[in-house]
Order: C-alpha cells, then sequence, then structure tokens
C-alpha cells in the first residue's frame, strides 16, 4: 500500500500510525550510512514515473529522519509533498550528508531542522510552482545544497529554491545548475522570517549566472531580502568544514567498488566464480532480480532454466557493490 495516512487503503493508516510515522523509512539511531537504495512513497509518486505511484498531494514522507550523523550515498528519494522530513528537535545541531543521489517531490520536499548538507545530486520538481525545502529550526550551517542540478518533469511552472517554515532558519544554494525555470524572486516567503537564505553561482538553463544581487521576497511582515553570497562567504561550505569537522567522516565508506567475480560458472546447479581479495560477500541476481547471498565463493541453486542469466556482484567491507 502506498503510505500515507491520508490514503483511506493505506496499512499505514489502519493500523493507527500516526503524522509522525507516516513514512516509508523512519531512522532514529545515530551514525546511519546506506548506498544504492531507493525510498519511494508510492502515495506521491507520479505514475507516469513509477509502477503504483498515485500522484497524491498531501503529506506523505518517504524518510523521516530523526537521528545525528545521517548518509546517503546513490539513492533516490521520492514523493510529492515532504519527502523528506528532518525531524530533529528545536535548534538541533543534528548532521545529514546527501551525496550523489536524487531527491523528488513538488511541496516543502526537504523539510525540518538540523544540518543538511547535499553535495553533487539532483532535484527533481514533479509539480507546478515546487518549493524544494521548507527549513526550520536549523543549527550552525542549516540546510546546504553545493553542486546541485535542479530539473522537473516537463510542462510544470517555475519552481522556488524554499521558503521559511521557522524563523531564524538558514539555507543555501551554492553551484546550481538549473535545468528548467526559477520564479523571478527565487525564494518564497511563508509567516517566518529566515537568518540566511542566499545562493552563489546560480546558472539558468541558457548558461547564464542569474545570481547577480538579492531579491526581495514576500510582501508586509513576511518580506525578507534574499543574500548573494560572496566568493569567500560560498568558500566556507566546504565538506571538510562542515561535515568532517564534527568528527564524523561518511564518505570513507564511499569507495571504489571492488571488481566484479571473473571465471562465474555453471555446473548442474552449482554456481561458482573465483573469489575477489577483501569482499565481504557476494550478490547473486537471475535474469537482473536478486537471487541471494553468499560469502562464500559457490551457491546451490534451487532451479536452473535453460534460458535463465546468472550474475554475481562483489559486496565491499562497507557494503558497495561492484558493476
Amino acid at each position: 500500500m502506498a503510505y500515507s495516512i491520508f490514503n483511506e487503503d493505506s496499512s499505514h493508516r489502519k493500523a493507527g500510525y500516526t503524522e509522525e510515522q507516516n513514512a516509508v523509512v523512519i531512522v532514529e539511531g545515530a551514525d546511519f550510512y546506506a548506498e544504492n537504495v531507493s525510498i519511494i512513497n508510492l502515495y506521491g509518486a507520479l505514475p507516469s514515473r513509477y509502477t503504483g505511484g498515485l500522484g497524491k498531494d498531501g503529506q506523505a514522507e518517504a524518510l523521516i529522519t530523526r537521528n545525528n550523523r545521517f548518509a546517503l550515498y546513490n539513492c533516490v528519494l521520492v514523493s510529492f509533498q515532504d519527502t523528506w522530513w528532518c525531524r530533529h528537535s528545536s535548534g538541533s545541531e543534528n548532521l545529514a550528508y546527501i551525496f550523489d543521489s536524487q531527491i523528488e517531490g513538488r511541496t516543502d520536499y526537504i523539510w525540518g531542522s538540523g544540518n543538511i548538507f547535499v553535495e553533487n545530486s539532483k532535484f527533481l520538481n514533479t509539480g507546478d510552482g515546487a518549493y524544494i525545502t521548507a527549513s526550520g529550526e536549523t543549527g550552525t550551517w542549516g540546510y546546504v545544497m553545493k553542486n546541485c542540478t535542479v530539473d522537473g518533469v516537463s510542462g510544470i511552472t517555475p519552481f522556488s529554491f524554499g521558503r521559511p517554515y521557522k524563523q531564524g532558519t538558514k539555507t543555501v544554494w551554492i553551484d546550481t545548475q538549473l535545468k528548467m525555470d526559477i520564479i523571478p524572486a527565487h525564494w518564497s516567503s511563508w509567516s517566518s522570517l529566515p537568518a540566511l537564505y542566499g545562493e552563489y553561482n546560480t546558472i539558468d538553463k541558457n548558461g547564464q549566472v542569474i545570481s547577480t544581487e538579492g531579491k526581495v521576497v514576500g510582501s508586509g511582515n513576511s518580506a525578507f531580502t534574499s543574500s548573494v553570497l560572496t566568493s569567500e562567504e560560498a568558500a566556507k561550505y566546504t565538506y571538510d568544514k562542515i561535515v568532517k569537522a564534527s568528527g564524523w567522516n561518511p564518505q570513507e565508506y564511499i569507495e571504489t567498488p571492488l571488481a566484479t567475480p571473473t571465471n562465474v560458472k555453471l555446473t548442474d546447479y552449482v554456481l561458482t566464480w573465483d573469489a575477489v581479495p577483501n569482499a565481504a560477500g557476494y550478490l547473486i541476481f537471475m535474469n537482473g532480480n536478486y537471487a541471494g547471498q553468499t560469502t562464500d565463493t559457490t551457491v546451490t541453486l534451487n532451479n536452473v532454466g535453460s534460458d535463465n542469466v546468472y550474475t554475481v556482484r562483489t559486496v565491499s567491507q562497507n557494503g558497495t557493490v561492484s558493476e
């Protein structure tokens, strides 16, 4: 079932789950790392992109994080509204690091508190007038997006970098490549005023730098002026200063994959291959679908068809999977 308590057929709703548990995955333990994982809430996922997607508006998190030191590499997060809720305590310095991944949504699809550093990743807007971020009680760094690309599904209207969910929040976009149009103000207002909503070296779909001056966003009591960072200010937002300086280094897990096993042979029902140095184990696939795993270099299959194709992939000590 699609995971949203707004969906009458959702197993979550039938089981009595609340808004705070309204997600496909909830992470509460510190020092969490994952790679090569897709977390998709079908309630919000577009049916044109995902089989079973309902494309519904309304709160439907794919991911809720309530932990410190959370990292993803080569992952995909998908919903429509509130794709990722960083549900940390007020003023939390909890830190999340996302690298080389993709996040999809339309309404406030990264929201909450803490410090977030998203690097070398892609944001995909899936509806008109998207708001990517809705930062709340952010910590020292706030939400930082660096060397990222923003694109959208065909035919949608311009998007916004985000809007302030809570007072005194921070969000910056650095070296951003746009593949679709952004609204003239670049940001949107809400009922709170940010401490810093800034950008540096934003490049539009025509290759032009458009982060040349701060913009007045909103009107009345909700109006604020966004910032354009200087090169010196932008240079402060680095992996070493935001992540590694905290005593945490998730990039050590993002290693070059080990070699793919060679000399793979099927004899009767027994599949064998040559050992790969430093391997933690092996994943077995049949016709491209996961079929099992082992720490050995041999496995006995239950059924062998003449048309089946078997492949073996190496898993490193840190969980990286070979081609």
